[in-house]
C-alpha cells in the first residue's frame, strides 16, 4: 500500500457506503485509476483496524484469476475463504465485466455472506444488462474520471515539487490525467506513449474484440475522425455522406461504433436542445474524449480551443453535472449544465483580448433571459464581468469550487 496518493474526491464518496450491505460499483475508462481506488479503500480498511486477510481482492484481468472467469466459481471461491474467517469479509472485484453472469453471483455473495463488497468495470453497460436488473436498489454507483488539475497537481508536485501553476497548467493541457503517466521517471517525455498504449488497449480489448469488429483499420480510422471533429455537432447520416468516398461506412454502422466508444469511456456523447422551447435535437450531437490528451496523442495535433472546451467539460462532468449544449436563435451555448435542478451556462474561448471577442461571447449570454449564472471560460487572465456575466480564468474553473457557489 505504499506511493499511493490520496483522491479525496473519489474516496470521500464512498466512505459515507462502506461497511454499508449496498455493493459499490466503480465505472470508468481503463486504466482512469479504479483499480488504485480499491487499493485506497483496503488501506483505509486496514487503518480501521480490519485483518488483512478478511481483504478477498481478485483481479480478472490477472492470470491468477482465470479459473474464476464464471460467476459460479467465483462464488465458491469466496463462500470457502469466508467460512475459514470469523467475521464480515471485504470483497474486492476488479474490472468484473470479464466475469460472466457476475450479476447473479455476486447478488447471491451479498446475501449468503457477511460482506461488503466494492466492484469496478470498464464498460457503461455493466449495470444495464438484463441480469443487472438483480442489483436494483442494492448497490451504489461512482463514475471514475482521469485526473482533475487539482489531483494532477498533486501527482506532478510529487515529482517537480518547484513547478508553479501556469507552468503546471500548461503540463496538465499537454500530457492530460492518466494516472499511469506518473509511473514514468519522466512523465513530460514518455507522457504521450503511456497515453497511445491505453487508447489501443481500450480499443483493441474494449471495443475491437468486445464487439466482433472484423476491420480494425476502418474502425480506427473511423475514430481518428470522430476525434477530429470534438465539439462539432455530427449526425450518423452526415457522417455516412461526408465519409462515404474514404470510409463506405453505412449509418448503422457509424451509430454501433460511436456507441461502442461511449461504453468503453473513450468518448462521451452532449445532447443538444433548444434553450427556449426546450425541445431536443436528436439529429446531431457532440462527442467529446473522456480525457482531453486523447485526440492531441491519437491525432499528433488538436486545436487549443478544442483542447478547452474538452477540458471544460470533463470537469463538469467530473463535478456531478448533467451537460448538454444549448440552442438559442442560430448560435450555441457550449455547455448548459444543471445539477440539483440549477442550471449554469458557459461559454469557451481561448482568449478574450478584445473587445469584438469579448462582445461576441458576453453579447450571446446576455440572450438568455434567467438569472442563473453564466460564465465565459478562457485563458485570458483579465477579470471581466458584463451584467452578472463572468469571465472565468481556465486555472481559477478547474481549481476551484467558489463558481459553484455563485
Amino acid at each position: 500500500m505504499r506511493d499511493l496518493i490520496e483522491r479525496p474526491l473519489y474516496i470521500d464518496k464512498i466512505r459515507p457506503f462502506m461497511h454499508s450491505p449496498f455493493i459499490k460499483v466503480l465505472t470508468g475508462m481503463r486504466r482512469c485509476g479504479k483499480s488504485t481506488l480499491l487499493k485506497l479503500l483496503q488501506k483505509e480498511l486496514l487503518l480501521e483496524g480490519v485483518p488483512p486477510t478478511h481483504l478477498l481482492c481478485y483481479n480478472f484481468e490477472s492470470a491468477r484469476h482465470l479459473a474464476l472467469l464464471h460467476g459460479e466459481d467465483l462464488y465458491h471461491d469466496v463462500i470457502a475463504k469466508a467460512q475459514a474467517l470469523q467475521g464480515k469479509v471485504y470483497i474486492f472485484l476488479d474490472e468484473i465485466q470479464n466475469v460472466s453472469e457476475w450479476e447473479r453471483y455476486v447478488t447471491a455473495l451479498r446475501i449468503d455472506c457477511d460482506s461488503d463488497i466494492y466492484l469496478t468495470g470498464s464498460n457503461s453497460r455493466l449495470l444495464s444488462g438484463e441480469l443487472a436488473s438483480l442489483l436494483t436498489g442494492r448497490h451504489v454507483s461512482f463514475e471514475v474520471y482521469p485526473l482533475s488539475y487539482t489531483e494532477f497537481r498533486t501527482f506532478y508536485t510529487h515529482i517537480y515539487p518547484d513547478t508553479h501553476e501556469p507552468d503546471l497548467y500548461q503540463r496538465y493541457k499537454h500530457l492530460g490525467g492518466l494516472p499511469e503517466i506518473f509511473t514514468l521517471r519522466e512523465p513530460d517525455t514518455y507522457a504521450s506513449t503511456v497515453t497511445q498504449s491505453v487508447i489501443n488497449d481500450i480499443l483493441i480489448k474494449d471495443i475491437v474484440k468486445r464487439y466482433s469488429i472484423r476491420n480494425l483499420d476502418l474502425f480506427e480510422r473511423f475514430f481518428d475522425y470522430a476525434l477530429s471533429e470534438i465539439g462539432t455537432p455530427l449526425s450518423a447520416t452526415s457522417l455516412s455522406k461526408y465519409l462515404k468516398n474514404t470510409l463506405s461506412l453505412p449509418a448503422a454502422t457509424i451509430v454501433s461504433y460511436l456507441d461502442h466508444c461511449c461504453e468503453a469511456f473513450l468518448l462521451a456523447k452532449v445532447q443538444r436542445s433548444h434553450l427556449k422551447g426546450k425541445e431536443r435535437l436528436s439529429s446531431q450531437v457532440k462527442y467529446y474524449p473522456l480525457d482531453h490528451s486523447i485526440a492531441e496523442t491519437r491525432l499528433n495535433r488538436c486545436q487549443d480551443e478544442k483542447i478547452l472546451e474538452n477540458m471544460v467539460f470533463v470537469e463538469l462532468k467530473r463535478r456531478g453535472y448533467q451537460v448538454s449544449c444549448g440552442l438559442i436563435r442560430d448560435r450555441e451555448v457550449d455547455f448548459v449544465a444543471i445539477k440539483q435542478r440549477q442550471p449554469i451556462y458557459l461559454q469557451v474561448s481561448l482568449r478574450l483580448d478584445d473587445d469584438s471577442t469579448r462582445e461576441r461571447e458576453f453579447g450571446f449570454l446576455k440572450q438568455i433571459s434567467d438569472n442563473y449564472p453564466k460564465f465565459v471560460i478562457s485563458e485570458s487572465a483579465s477579470k471581466w464581468e458584463d451584467k452578472g456575466i463572468q469571465l472565468l480564468n481556465i486555472i481559477d474553473f478547474l481549481a476551484g469550487d467558489s463558481w459553484e457557489r455563485l
